[in-house]
């Protein structure tokens, strides 16, 4: 999944423009802890979409499957569970069997006492250009270990309302989007200082107007900051996006 936040930098006045962005706690330049209220999720590389058939052939489709959904903290009185709604749920599931649109809400449960579970579940609308259903999934109990250090999150899920004949699950893997902490001109220099908040590896970009296009800084950047030396010594203005793949 692709996940572009923008910053605008000109050289001359040093005004920066930014599209509205969460803050997520930094310390040693690395994301920790939880993430604030409310934060944009994007699906990361795994995450599918798989169609089968319990009774009888074929074998399960698999889709790759992209989109976001937004998790809002609903309750952290417990020192050990934190309980969270799955809002503006959008996915996208594309193979050779076609294209599936997902959307809907969920919840999200993550803690434990002795082992650090997560439970999951989701009521989304299926929709594959020719039918449209309300599945409900949740997670089995052999996939509710967390695999991936919080705040990401990676879960299998799978539905409860299945037929013999159809049944879906899902495989979610997702971190919050990339956003930019700050940008910085240097006007005697021309280079540009940007920092940002990533859990995986992304890609930086690039160009002279907002709708680009964009051409690559740096790539399969896993680090929080970057030096664009001399960007700006013969540009009135850029604009930056993270990609993430």
């Amino acid at each position: 999944m692709r996940s572009n936040p923008q910053w605008e930098v000109n050289r001359w006045n040093l005004v920066l423009i930014v599209a509205a962005s969460l803050f997520i706690p930094i310390t040693c330049g690395r994301a920790q802890g939880p993430p604030p209220p409310d934060v944009r999720y994007t699906l990361l590389k795994g995450s599918q979409l798989s169609l089968s058939m319990p009774c009888c052939p074929p074998p399960p489709q698999s889709f790759a499957m992209s989109g976001t959904f937004t998790l809002k903290l609903l309750d952290s009185s417990d020192p050990l569970v934190t309980r969270y709604q799955l809002t503006n749920v959008s996915f996208t599931g594309i193979g050779y069997g076609g294209t599936y649109r997902l959307s809907g809400e969920g919840t999200y449960q993550v803690g434990g006492k002795e082992v650090f579970l997560q439970d999951l579940s989701f009521a989304l609308q299926i929709d594959n250009g020719s039918t449209s259903k309300l599945c409900f999934f949740t997670n089995y109990d052999y996939s509710r270990a967390v695999r991936d250090a919080w705040p990401r999150i990676g879960v299998s899920a799978f539905q409860t309302n299945g037929t013999d004949w159809e049944e879906y699950s899902l495989a979610i893997i997702a971190a919050p989007a990339p956003r930019f902490l700050s940008v910085v001109p240097e006007a005697q220099t021309g280079n540009v200082r940007l920092q940002w908040q990533v859990y995986d590896a992304v890609q930086l970009e690039r160009a002279t107007t907002v709708t680009g296009p964009y051409s690559p800084v740096a790539t399969n950047l896993t680090n929080q900051s970057y030096l664009d030396v001399g960007a700006l010594t013969n540009q009135s203005q850029l604009y930056y996006r993270l990609w993430q793949h």
